[in-house]
């Protein structure tokens, strides 16, 4: 999971947030080793706002990873955080091939590929329970 995590980490990027607020949505994964995810956004607070689903990686140059319950720390390092506060977004790893129903590959000026193609940005639907 370390290496998927590197790897994942060559596409982060940054936000600075200014506000105490922050303006997102910090959803918990089931598992609590591993990192929180954005369920929403609101531009109103930060401009540019994290994509839906990514993962927290960092707070303040202080991974995330490796944490017990990686939600919690990520609550108490934001709370207890002067601003201007920064946060390190990387995409999230895909779902087992067994939970996805439809995958769409897209270059970066919206062209589709096929499922098997390399692309920059990558969307899937999971199968519905």
């Amino acid at each position: 999971e370390k290496e998927d995590l590197e790897k994942r980490a060559l596409d982060s990027y940054e936000i600075i947030y200014h506000n105490k607020k922050l303006g997102i949505q910090l959803l918990a994964n089931e598992n609590l080793a591993k990192l929180p995810h954005i369920g929403s956004a609101n531009r109103e607070y930060s401009d540019p706002i994290p994509k839906i689903g990514d993962e927290i990686y960092q707070v303040n140059g202080q991974n995330i990873f490796g944490a017990y319950d990686c939600y919690e720390k990520v609550l108490k390092i934001i709370s207890k955080s002067d601003r201007p506060l920064t946060i390190k977004y990387i995409p999230p790893a895909e779902p087992p091939a067994d939970e996805i129903e439809e995958v769409e590959d897209k270059n970066k000026s919206g062209s589709t590929f096929g499922i098997y193609s390399v692309a920059l940005i990558r969307k899937w639907k999971r199968k519905s329970q």
